[in-house]
């Protein structure tokens, strides 16, 4: 419908369009985008066997592992932060 608003809740877009076993792309922006309220959201909705992808490997990629969302993580090897986690 022409005008119906396509604006939705965090939580209602990583419920509809983030299933478990998904590749998502977090942070392909600078340091200061990182989107933590979408990496939260996929750690409380209970998120399992993501595929992260990033250019950095940042705080929030440490958080999902260590929250048991991701099964693979696919980083920027020239990434200066070594995440706690993701050395499991």
């Amino acid at each position: 419908m022409a005008g119906e608003s396509k604006l939705t809740t965090m939580h209602d877009a990583i419920a509809r369009h983030v299933p478990s076993g998904s590749m998502v792309l977090l942070g392909a922006q600078l340091e200061q985008m990182i989107p933590f309220a979408a990496g939260h959201e996929l750690i409380r909705q209970g998120r399992r066997d993501l595929t992260i992808v990033g250019p950095i490997s940042d705080i929030l990629f440490d958080q999902l592992i260590g929250a048991g969302c991701v099964s693979q993580a696919r980083l920027d090897e020239s990434s200066s932060y070594h995440a706690r986690a993701y050395r499991r």
